[in-house]
């Protein structure tokens, strides 16, 4: 019986800690993207906003930066400096989308495409806050 009741904490643990290593591996590769083509993030920066390569870099840094502390000290505090990340660059996609801004290098995706990534925001704040979910205290099951 104690296997039973353990079980929906054991499956919220493994499905935050999928939650947490996907992000660490999205934010990570994406991250070190920012130094690699760093003219593909300016891009997308609205013109009204200055500095974009500084702003390119450090976003960059912070994506490298929360990617290691997801893998090696997940923490409340990394999980809402990642989401204010994704927040603060929600207008630069907003932008791309609007404005089908083109990426240096790449080919322009479909309008629908750009859009559609746009909610994909919201599902990334949940992993991130999945993944750094404090872990349940998994005891024995009461009558053990």
């Amino acid at each position: 019986m104690s296997s039973t009741r353990n079980a929906p904490t054991r499956n919220n643990l493994a499905r935050n800690n999928l939650a947490r290593f996907s992000m660490a591996t999205i934010f990570g590769g994406i991250g070190l993207l920012h130094f690699v083509r760093p003219e593909q993030f300016d891009a997308i920066i609205p013109d009204a906003i200055p500095a974009k390569r500084e702003l390119t870099y450090a976003s960059g840094v912070v994506e490298v930066a929360g990617a290691a502390a997801l893998v090696v000290r997940p923490s409340r505090t990394v999980g809402w400096a990642l989401v204010a990340l994704l927040v603060a660059v929600f207008p630069a996609n907003v932008n791309q989308a609007v404005n089908q801004v083109a990426i240096p290098g790449m080919p322009t995706p479909p309008r629908a495409a750009l859009w559609a990534r746009l909610p994909l925001q919201a599902l990334m704040i949940w992993a991130v806050l999945a993944g750094t979910r404090p872990a349940p205290a998994v005891g024995p099951a009461m009558g053990d």
